[in-house]
Formats: structure tokens, C-alpha cells, sequence
């Protein structure tokens, strides 16, 4: 695995999006998606994203796995939740996320419509969550918002920031969680 990598939870349309732009910046994808079945048509969409992107597609970096229990945590740099918009479901993924993400990786979630607040609000180690809110296409659209709950640590959204800028993304700071 590169030593660059990202996992993400959930690689529907936005999940396979955001794999794009972190692959097209040379890093490795390990990404859980249980629904075996849609693996190849994940596959697809990354590798078309990637062309848009004008990079070159590299199957040997894209890693799906069809649960967190599978992501290697290694080279993992950030964990991204791109799960469907339901907020419970968020919540039991943070859970699980919270239980099992080595301390030092920073968790985001992709929630357009939830806040970070309530979506990671009961976790234990909650002051290393924010939402990474990418906007729709999110390969094509440079701009990322770093959102800040009221309990996410500095450092952590710093963290978030500086690797959404290497990525070649536009990301902003938005100091309050509403």
C-alpha cells in the first residue's frame, strides 16, 4: 500500500468521487462497501472519475473491502463516512469507526444535511470529528467545507484542511457546526 491512504465508508456516488480525486493525487483507497454486488460499478465510476480528473486509473490502488473490520489501518492518513444521507445509519458508523480507528486518524463524514454535532455527538473520541462536506460532483467541484462540531480538537480540522489542500482541493473553514 502507498503510504498515503484514505479510507472511505461507503462508495456510492460520492464515496467513488472522492476516491477519485485522492487517487488522481497518488494515494492508495481502501474502501468499505458491503454491497459486493455494485463492486464493479464502483470500480467504473472511480476509474471514469479519475479520467475526468486527467489521471491515470490505477486498479492496485483502489482496495474495496465489505466492512471496516477489513480496512487495514497502516498508511491509513483520514477515515471519510460517505454513507447514504440517514442519520442514524451515520451514527452506527461512527460508532463503529469511534471503537476501532486507531486514535491519530482524524474521521470525517460526508453529511450534507446532518450536522457533526449529532452525527458524532455520542463517541468517545469525538474531538478528532468533523464533516468534510464535498459538494456534488465532488471530483469536479474544487470546494470542500472542514466543519468544526463544538467539541472537534484544532488540530484535527488543521489536519483535515492541509490534506484537502495537497489533494488539490479548495477547502473552507467553517467555524460552527450549523
Amino acid at each position: 500500500m502507498n503510504k498515503n491512504t484514505i479510507g472511505i465508508v461507503g462508495c456510492g456516488l460520492m464515496g467513488s468521487d472522492v476516491a477519485a480525486i485522492f487517487m488522481t493525487a497518488g494515494w492508495t483507497v481502501q474502501a468499505a462497501e458491503p454491497d459486493l454486488a455494485s463492486w464493479e460499478a464502483r470500480r467504473e465510476r472511480v476509474r471514469s472519475s479519475v479520467r475526468q480528473l486527467d489521471g491515470t486509473f490505477h486498479l492496485d490502488r483502489l482496495r474495496l473491502v465489505k466492512s471496516i473490520a477489513e480496512i487495514e489501518w497502516t498508511d491509513i492518513k483520514l477515515v471519510l463516512e460517505a454513507a447514504p444521507e440517514r442519520l442514524e445509519l451515520k451514527r452506527h458508523i461512527f460508532r463503529e469507526l469511534d471503537r476501532v480507528t486507531p486514535r491519530h486518524i482524524p474521521i470525517g463524514t460526508n453529511a450534507s444535511g446532518f450536522r457533526i454535532t449529532d452525527v458524532a455527538g455520542e463517541c468517545s473520541t469525538r474531538e478528532r470529528m468533523a464533516n468534510l462536506h464535498f459538494f456534488a460532483p465532488a471530483h469536479l467541484v474544487p470546494a470542500v467545507e472542514v466543519v468544526r462540531a463544538e467539541f472537534t480538537d484544532r488540530a484535527a480540522t488543521d489536519t483535515l484542511y492541509n490534506i484537502m489542500k495537497a489533494v488539490g482541493r479548495m477547502p473552507v473553514r467553517v467555524n460552527r457546526d450549523v
